[in-house]
């Protein structure tokens, strides 16, 4: 009997310890306390917020630099510019302007945004569109964090998974901005941006394709340069580049990328917004390559003073004022 005791207190003790000793289950009692809520702030003061909005076709996101008064706060005036509506009629509503922003902070490395049920309203086929353009205008200011949308306070699934594979009840990473069809961004790959015109030639709109990581700063620029020649990926866009124009040779020279065109690429004769596209296309794409600092623009090996609508081409270009600008 005193035998059955004893292995009864051993059983007792071994509970006992497994209990105090082993790991809390993952569920907390009601009253843990919650993670702190952080707002997104940036650590300086901003006078520049980008905003993504859409083509008036609704098939690409444009990015607009708008002018702010200075503040902290730029991801919540960013996100209440793109949802008070477009600035003018040559970009349109990614988002309905009747959605509100209830919410805006962070827990850890997720940054919340808490909206109106009107943003479940977006139809299915421009819903990627309007996430994307939320994502692309918030994540830049983070420092990797990922966005979760809630509509109400509840996460949910927004996309028809006929369309967008991606699962809106869970927290997002930032997308690769309007990525040619083909763009498949590999573990070991890097984003590689070009830009063509919008369709009433105002703004530049960026496309993106994957590269390897492996690639030279020359052999990216020569892909974008061929990517604005062939017009790659420019459905319902501008190519920027005079048809007909080809690319007689390229170098880099300690930062400046030195290209050398046929004399097709003056061929448009005029028209000051064709050759504020074409310059820009130039500078914006290339100078977005690591080791570019600015173009150098030739014409049959030559280094002229101007284009035909008095752009100064007789030294190296930079990009001077940032994409898409709205004064």
């Amino acid at each position: 009997m005193k035998r059955w005791v004893y292995v009864a207190i051993v059983v007792a003790v071994i509970a006992l310890a497994y209990m105090l000793l082993a790991p809390k289950d993952a569920a907390e009692p009601e009253d843990a306390p919650q993670p702190e809520r952080q707002p997104l702030v940036s650590a300086q003061e901003k006078t520049v917020a980008t905003v993504y909005y859409a083509t008036l076709d609704g098939r690409y996101l444009v990015p607009l630099n708008i002018n702010i008064n200075s503040t902290t706060e730029v991801a919540k005036v960013a996100v209440e510019l793109l949802l008070a509506g477009a600035p003018n009629d040559f970009v349109a509503d990614p988002i309905t302007v009747e959605t509100k922003l209830l919410d805006l902070y962070t827990i850890h490395d997720t940054v919340y945004a808490n909206f109106t049920a009107s943003f479940a309203d977006i139809a299915p086929e421009q819903m990627p569109l309007a996430v994307d353009a939320l994502l692309l205008t918030l994540l830049p200011l983070t420092d990797g964090y990922k966005l979760q949308i809630l509509i109400d306070g509840q996460g949910l699934q927004l996309f028809d998974a006929a369309i967008d594979a991606r699962d809106t009840t869970q927290p997002l990473s930032e997308p690769l901005l309007n990525p040619v069809a083909e763009a498949e961004a590999a573990e070991d790959s890097r984003p590689l941006t070009y830009y063509l015109g919008d369709g009433q030639a105002m703004y530049l709109v960026p496309r993106t394709i994957a590269v390897p990581d492996t690639l030279s700063a020359e052999e990216q620029a020569r892909l974008i340069l061929s990517a604005l020649l062939n017009q790659s990926g420019a459905e319902g866009l501008a190519g920027v580049l005079w048809p007909g124009t080809e690319l007689l040779g390229l170098e880099l020279q300690e930062g400046v990328a030195v290209c050398d065109f046929s004399e097709q690429l003056t061929a448009y004769g005029g028209g000051t917004a064709f050759e504020f596209m074409l310059v820009n296309a130039l500078v914006y794409s290339l100078c977005g390559v690591e080791g570019i600092d600015s173009v150098q623009i030739l014409i049959e090996g030559e280094q002229r003073e101007y284009l035909p609508e008095g752009s100064d081409i007789s030294r190296p270009l930079t990009i001077s004022a940032p994409l898409n600008m709205l004064y």
